[in-house]
């Protein structure tokens, strides 16, 4: 019986580090293929580097990271449900014009689901997860149980989903601006900020919180035992996070939206910076 755990544990110490491995190649990929894209060389401007790579290395790191921290069928339904509501709710604002605060349309090049381009619907299974696990990491670093019906915490429930949609948004405050100068859509009445409606970022905190709020309402209920996952792999989103703030950076410095990097490696860093302190703090011997 120790023989096996034994095994058991080495195994999934192996796993666990094979993912840094992976997740930090994925990176470099990730980033020499947008460096060659913004710059238009050749030898990126074909089906992998443009569609292929930049979805399966997220995805699939998506997936992996999943596996840990949740379970592989949380995670997925996490990852599933996110993206469809999200594509549910394009749908909705494509049609209607005013849930995401005005008239937009698409880059009709672009590989379109019902009007929806395919690499939305990946956005937003994306980042409502590393909403979810960014935010869900202050409670590894506080020692914390999630919220369950055991231990009835339904204040921290609802901070946790307010952090969620806080969270996403805060990317998509980044991100939006720099989309839409890159043509990949174009909000055609424009915007307040950056030439993106206010309205717009209303609709990524609501559709946020509409799939946090289910799946953490779910996980209250249903409450999961831990993963046993070493403490230092839910760092991934924080790092990531990190990741996506600055390469928005060399986005906005590309397209010369100089005040857009002022606001957003404000609100992004500022999220980065509280859960690290939270982390080294947790680090201290008591």
């Amino acid at each position: 019986m120790i023989k096996y755990r034994t095994i058991t544990n080495m195994q999934k110490f192996n796993k666990e580090n094979s993912f840094w491995y992976i997740f930090f190649l994925g990176f470099l990929v990730l980033i020499a293929t947008s460096i060659g894209q913004m710059f238009s060389l050749p030898f990126f401007n074909n089906l992998i580097f443009s569609i292929i790579i930049p979805i399966i290395i997220p995805m699939g790191l998506m997936g992996y990271h999943a596996f840990f921290t949740l379970n592989i069928r949380r995670g997925l339904f996490l990852i599933v449900f996110a993206g469809l509501v999200g594509w549910f709710f394009e749908i909705i604002g494509l049609k209607y014009r005013t849930f995401f605060g005005g008239q937009y349309i698409y880059n009709t090049t672009i590989p379109l689901i019902l009007d929806v381009p395919y690499a939305v619907v990946i956005f937003w299974s994306f980042f409502i997860y590393f909403g979810y696990t960014f935010t869900t990491s202050f409670l590894y670093w506080s020692h914390k149980d999630k919220p369950n019906k055991d231990n009835h915490k339904l204040f921290l429930l609802f901070v946790l989903i307010l952090m969620d949609g806080l969270t996403v948004t805060a990317i998509d405050l980044f991100m939006d601006p720099i989309q839409a100068k890159a043509g990949t859509w174009t909000w055609l009445q424009g915007g307040a900020y950056f030439g993106v409606p206010i309205g717009n970022f209303v609709g990524w905190f609501t559709v946020t919180v509409i799939v946090t709020s289910i799946f953490r309402i779910f996980e209250y209920f249903f409450p999961q035992k831990s993963t046993g996952a070493n403490k230092k792999f839910f760092l991934i989103p924080v790092i990531g996070y990190i990741i996506l703030a600055f390469y928005y950076t060399a986005n906005a410095i590309y397209f010369e939206l100089y005040g857009l990097i002022v606001v957003g490696l404000f609100l992004m860093l500022s999220m980065v910076t509280a859960n690290l302190f939270y982390y080294f703090n947790s680090s201290k011997p008591s």
